[in-house]
């Protein structure tokens, strides 16, 4: 996917993103951490901050945050997924 839509493209970093989270499956939280981080730079290029893609993004930082412990770095990217979520889907959203 690379070298067809290059390395920034919102479609790698779909990719990317499945690979974080096979990593993070695995135990491998940094590296989960750090293709996350890839994947939120792409998504917040193209998409933009306020986008379900980049909340969802958050969330799944969330989750690698509380599986490693962090608890309060944790709900800090949780609170950016709702907030986001909210804005974007509303509060009544299902």
């Amino acid at each position: 996917k690379f070298t067809a839509l290059g390395h920034d493209h919102v479609d790698v970093a779909k990719s990317i993103w499945g690979i974080a989270l096979v990593e993070a499956a695995q135990g491998k939280f940094a590296e989960a951490l750090e293709k996350y981080n890839q994947v939120l730079e792409i998504q917040v290029k193209h998409l933009g901050h306020d986008h379900v893609d980049v909340a969802k993004t958050y969330n799944n930082m969330g989750l690698v945050h509380e599986q490693l412990g962090e608890y309060k770095k944790a709900l800090e990217f949780y609170e950016k997924s709702l907030e986001i979520k909210l804005k974007v889907l509303g509060h009544d959203h299902v």
